[in-house]
């Protein structure tokens, strides 16, 4: 992937690669691949599964990182996978959600991003705090679930989700520091992609910085 930033091509190859994905060996996968642009290492607070497993679970991030991580269908279930991973950054938290179902019955592939507001904690969106129903799962349900269950409905600053029949549209959240942006394929076989990018060219990581400096070089 190639990052633009103000006219500069920065290629996620500066990038320091961590983590494991998985086989397509199982009736559906979906690989991690998530860039830490920033010079702040983002901290792994929750995975909760909805479906599937994770052989090896997400981690904090370091700056200048990507970390690559799996999900794919359980043994012996008539589902897919889903889940919710969120990482603390600063003082908020960035939620990533993912479903990739068993069938086309099941809908398309789904990616949800979201970033809190300053304060609020795992706790606070975790998805014991709704009940399961039959659309509980569907992003919007989760943000408007755990929304509903405080008293002044301040949890997520902004958040925004996709269907994806077309894999090549970014979906993006942000806020006055950064900018989450993500995409996934189709198949059930599936490489999702999120990017954790600064708005201030002062907030990215040192050898993100070293690799703008080589680019503008090149001008």
């Amino acid at each position: 992937m190639v990052l633009f930033k103000n006219g500069v091509a920065i290629a996620d190859s500066c990038l320091t690669v961590v983590g494991l994905a998985c086989d397509n060996d199982f009736a559906v996968v979906c690989n991690f691949e998530v860039d830490n642009f920033t010079n702040q290492t983002l901290i792994h607070k929750k995975l909760e599964l909805i479906h599937g497993e994770i052989p090896h679970p997400p981690r904090d991030i370091q700056p200048g990182v990507k970390l690559k991580f799996g999900s794919r269908k359980g043994s012996y279930t008539l589902y897919g996978v889903g889940a919710i991973c969120t990482w603390e950054f600063k003082n908020r938290l960035i939620v990533v959600f993912w479903q990739v179902p068993l069938s086309g019955v099941g809908g398309d592939n789904i990616l949800g991003l979201a970033i809190t507001y300053p304060g609020i904690t795992h706790s606070d969106i975790s998805l014991d705090r709704i009940q399961c129903g039959t659309n509980t799962y569907a992003f919007e349900n989760y943000c408007e679930g755990v929304t509903s269950k405080t008293a002044d409905g301040k949890i997520f600053k902004t958040s925004y989700f996709r269907e994806f029949e077309d894999s090549t549209e970014w979906i993006e959240v942000e806020d006055k520091d950064i900018i989450v942006r993500g995409i996934m394929g189709t198949s059930k076989h599936c490489q999702a992609h999120v990017e954790i990018i600064p708005h201030s060219d002062n907030d990215f990581a040192d050898k993100v910085k070293n690799e703008i400096k080589k680019q503008k070089k090149r001008w």
